[in-house]
């Protein structure tokens, strides 16, 4: 040991205490740790443990056994530098073939943190599952890295209590995911069966869900209105670390929104809206159906405290626009839309809250906006003054300001509640309602969506092969210039018993190229859910209605499902390089540049890693 000393190396390799399935039944383990000679100082446990995909139409316990990965052979960590603002450069990575000893890895520098990625791949290189764990202390503790098959559903690790349905979903610049509001029912129960045509009830419960810790907590928001079919929008974050969010749009209801029959959106008859605003009616004890107003929320990380003021001024309507988690725009943000007073208007807000500029525009009901460019987006969809497909909001960078778009080019195209992404430079609006001489029907249309130029205006119906035309979709931008697509309600199909009870479970994705392909199945058919895209690519989809017990009805659902949307090309060191092959390490010229050290275990350990290969910037001395 003396010769370690001398020359400065640090103690630390890398294991795990828990098996890491790197053969089928064989076990493997993959540690952090660091020492000299046979003589290792273990530092970091890591716990890999594959997610199970639900299971009778719930998520039961968090798993604790090691991935599947059907058909993989090997398995590549990827260790990068973790900083302020994301994954840094390569600290080092190696493969493994499934199966052997326990292999314990000595990864640089103990000080620092580092974001870690786990990959299964087959010999010829495919995708088989992927999980990521980021933030990593090396100094010592246990790490869990959850991983999901390629292009598959599993459940979360923590599951939210609140069943919810056209609520929000919104990405915290936290790494948080905001759940608020939403449709819920009946009285006996949020998440019981019920009749839609017996209505819905709407919630003020909110939910902050943290994937670093694994943990759902409730949110007591004083004053909050109960509200549906809105939308939240990310204003920014203030000097002590607050995130402002601006809530608009949406239905709620008169009254006490927890007392009996006081439903707030009820499913129609047959020609009708599936889901419309409630009129009043003392007898059913309904208040009726409300707009609300906007709200501005400040929400504090450290104490998961947050305040509520109203903003003045600004659009209140039921059925706003959806803001898409893909509209990165600067400032200002942009909330309001739908039908209702001053629903025909899209207010500009500052990061502060202040409006901006109103934008009027036509009356416009389950509309949605979508990101076009960096300076400009699309009004799109529910026109119910005419035919008119979308309306471009324009320099976004500067003084906002409203165009008319185009005219649909026919017939059924024009809906309402249609699910929009951005796909490159095109948009993608899949699904929603058609809209028959200024109402909303309960057909969906044979027409799937429609894709359509920014550039040009054109406007291109999606192949009928692509999936079945629903209403209530939702999608969300995959790595690489994807899009997903998931869920929905085939309305006016009288089969199910009920025109809002055909819940079907179809996932699509679309390639940048705009090919369409059928992906792994939800564990639960839903509508009415959202999908988010997480800071790792993931898409985290929660709540919605599905399938009640009984022919007719519908619940609404809590559950958090992940979608793993990552295959071969989507590699973790794409954005710095060096290239790698898939499944392989990072080489240049045929030689590994920064392979992480087989210290013990593994296909073949290196015996000069104790005093070679272990780095030599860490070392306390007073501690060896």
């Amino acid at each position: 040991m003396a010769g370690a000393r001398a020359k400065g190396y640090p103690q630390r390799v890398v294991r795990s205490s828990h098996a890491l399935s790197l053969a089928g039944a064989g076990a493997a383990a993959l540690a952090l740790a660091a020492g000299c000679g046979d003589s290792l100082d273990i530092s970091v446990d890591y716990k890999v443990v594959g997610l199970a995909p639900v299971s009778g139409g719930t998520c039961g316990a968090v798993p604790q056994t090691p991935p599947l990965a059907t058909g993989a052979t090997k398995v590549r960590f990827t260790f990068r530098d973790h900083t302020a603002a994301g994954p840094g450069p390569l600290r080092c990575d190696v493969v493994l073939p499934r199966g052997g000893d326990a292999p314990v890895l000595a990864v640089p520098r103990k000080a620092e943190p580092v974001d870690l990625w786990v990959e299964y791949f087959t010999d010829a290189g495919a995708l088989v599952a992927r999980g990521q764990a980021t933030d990593v202390d090396l100094k010592g503790g246990t790490v869990t890295i959850y991983t999901t098959d390629a292009d598959a559903y599993a459940c979360e690790p923590a599951q939210p209590t609140q069943p919810r349905a056209f609520h929000s979903a919104t990405l915290l610049p936290t790494g948080e995911v905001l759940f608020l509001g939403g449709l819920a029912g009946p009285a006996s129960g949020a998440g019981a069966d019920f009749a839609p045509a017996a209505g819905a009830y709407v919630t003020a419960s909110a939910e902050i869900y943290d994937p670093a810790s694994g943990r759902v907590t409730p949110l007591v928001i004083a004053g909050l209105s109960p509200r549906a079919f809105h939308q939240v929008v990310v204003l920014g974050t203030d000097p002590n670390g607050d995130v402002r969010l601006a809530v608009s749009g949406g239905l709620g209801v008169a009254g006490d929104a927890a007392a009996a029959g006081n439903v707030a959106a009820i499913g129609g008859p047959a020609g009708e809206a599936p889901w419309a605003p409630v009129a009043a009616d003392a007898a059913m004890g309904r208040a009726g159906a409300v707009p609300i107003a906007a709200e501005l929320l400040t929400y504090s990380p450290s104490t998961r405290a947050v305040m509520r003021t109203p903003i003045v001024g600004a659009s209140g309507a039921p059925a706003a626009a959806g803001g898409q988690p893909d509209a990165e725009f600067g400032s200002p943000r942009l909330i309001g839309g739908g039908l209702g007073p001053g629903g025909d208007v899209l207010d500009a807000l500052t990061p502060t809250g202040e409006i901006a500029v109103s934008l009027p525009g036509v009356p416009r009901v389950g509309a949605t906006v979508v990101a076009a460019t960096a300076t400009s987006a699309l009004w799109l969809g529910g026109d119910l003054a005419g035919t008119r497909l979308y309306d471009k909001i324009i320099q976004l960078d500067a003084t906002p300001a409203l165009t008319a778009g185009p005219m649909a080019p026919q017939a059924g195209v024009n809906r309402a509640f249609a699910a929009a992404v951005r796909l490159d430079d095109e948009i993608i609006a899949a699904g929603g309602l058609r809209i028959v001489t200024g109402a909303i029907s309960d057909t969906t249309g044979a027409v799937p969506g429609v894709r359509i130029d920014v550039a040009t205006d054109v406007v291109t119906e999606l192949p009928a092969g692509d999936f079945l035309g629903a209403a209530y979709m939702a999608a969300a931008q995959l790595p690489r210039h994807g899009a997903l697509i998931s869920g929905g309600v085939v309305a006016g199909d009288l089969a199910c018993l009920g025109t809002l009870a055909c819940v079907n479970a179809q996932s699509v994705r679309y390639a940048a190229d705009a090919t369409a392909r059928s992906t792994g199945a939800a564990g639960l058919a839903r509508y009415g859910h959202r999908l988010t895209r997480m800071p790792d690519g993931t898409i985290l989809v929660s709540g919605g209605f599905t399938r009640g017990t009984t022919d007719g009805t519908i619940r609404a659902v809590a559950t958090l499902e992940r979608f793993e949307p990552h295959d071969a090309g989507d590699d973790p060191l794409a954005d710095v390089g060096p290239a790698r092959a898939p499944g392989g390490v990072a080489e240049v010229g045929g030689v590994a540049v920064a392979p992480c050290a087989v210290v013990r275990g593994g296909p073949a350990p290196d015996a000069s890693v104790a005093i070679d290969a272990v780095e030599v910037d860490a070392l306390d001395v007073d501690a060896m």
